[in-house]
């Protein structure tokens, strides 16, 4: 599967460095020197119990002659998320799923503005990640990650879940992931 993830601060770091371990990711960033970095160097992770691994993604500042991915993962604050999603509108074809695990609601109205409601999932993550560097986060929560479909039968994203799952994210899809937002909201 080919996975571009918007947005490279901790949470967006994190996801594509895991994910780069059971698909083809691709990180994309607004700084062109960082994302170079990045390339070059790959992720860095620390993980709770003091190891680290250092994961490859392709990392981009400029997708503009980019082709859409199979899943487009957004993880930007959400005051960002049009003005992201409309910079790196090559990405997402009349196939792409389009994601969120951002907090909050309001989100499929915007997603909404760039792919069929059929094809977006909203979500929640109990995953904690700490910025350390422009290319080192620190994991500093594991938890459960719940995904659903912001319309229809959400069982038909359960590809995603799994890989999510083999990546290390523990992934379940949901019926009901607006009550399992509304509890994370409470938190």
């Amino acid at each position: 599967m080919r996975i571009a993830v918007i947005g490279n601060g901790a949470m967006g770091m994190l996801f594509s460095a895991l994910l780069s371990r059971v698909a083809d990711v691709t990180l994309v960033g607004r700084r062109a020197d960082v994302m170079e970095e990045i390339g070059r160097d790959g992720i860095t992770v620390r993980s709770l119990d003091g190891s680290e691994c250092v994961c490859r993604v392709n990392a981009v500042s400029d997708t503009s002659s980019s082709s859409p991915a199979d899943l487009v993962l957004l993880f930007t604050k959400a005051s960002a998320s049009a003005s992201a999603l409309e910079g790196n509108s090559s990405l997402i074809g009349p196939d792409t799923i389009l994601m969120t695990l951002q907090n909050g609601f309001g989100h499929t109205d915007v997603l909404s503005r760039f792919a069929k409601p059929g094809s977006i999932i909203v979500g929640t993550t109990q995953e904690g990640s700490t910025k350390k560097g422009d290319a080192y986060v620190f994991h500093s929560g594991e938890g459960r990650t719940f995904i659903g479909a912001a319309e229809g039968d959400a069982s038909r994203f359960s590809r995603v879940a799994e890989l999510f799952t083999a990546a290390g994210f523990s992934t379940e899809v949901s019926g009901d992931v607006e009550r399992m937002i509304w509890a994370k909201l409470m938190i």
